[in-house]
């Protein structure tokens, strides 16, 4: 459904839109295969709605459609995606991930993702963010053409254990600053 973007409202999630956020995740997993998209906990998901991390919604007619994370990095923090880079000195930069997007099914195909992903972006320069990196399934190839061109270079493909799974990721990043 091709939405009029004047109708929609881009705003930070509070952790009052949890339970929407999770329901969004439910509907994406009950029609995604498992290698596309991986269930986040509600543990994780409800610490992307607190500071430092930043979470994204796009509300249509009051309701939440689509919700975008970007989670800063603390020092030891097992989901650091930047030291898994080859020939890539992320050493001591400020990081954050661009960890997570989903996008109701019926609003797919309006940029919403792109769209987040460009706030994001201007929130993390603020912030100070050197690296952003994510991950993405290689069988998802709209958000591959989105990461893509939001300005992030691949930089190889993980077996990464944490998903439970083994799930191939492709690891992508982007420097926020040119000075890095």
């Amino acid at each position: 459904m091709k939405i009029d973007y004047e109708k929609l409202k881009i705003d930070r999630c509070t952790i009052s839109d949890l339970e929407e956020i999770l329901n969004i995740q439910d509907e994406a997993l009950s029609e995604l295969s498992p290698c596309v998209l991986r269930e986040n906990t509600h543990e994780m998901l409800s610490e992307c709605l607190e500071p430092p991390h930043i979470a994204l919604g796009v509300w249509h007619n009051s309701e939440l459609v689509a919700f975008s994370i970007l989670y800063f990095i603390e020092n030891g923090d097992s989901e650091d995606l930047a030291h898994l880079l080859n020939d890539v000195n992320a050493q001591g930069l400020k990081a954050a991930n661009y960890k997570l997007c989903i996008v109701k099914k019926e609003y797919r195909g309006n940029s919403l993702q792109y769209k987040m992903g460009e706030i994001l972006q201007s929130l993390a320069i603020e912030k100070g963010v050197q690296i952003v990196c994510a991950t993405v399934s290689p069988n998802n190839y709209l958000s591959i053409k989105n990461v893509e061109k939001l300005g992030f270079i691949y930089n190889r493909t993980l077996m990464l254990t944490k998903y439970g799974d083994g799930a191939e990721r492709n690891l992508y990043y982007k420097l926020l600053r040119s000075d890095c």
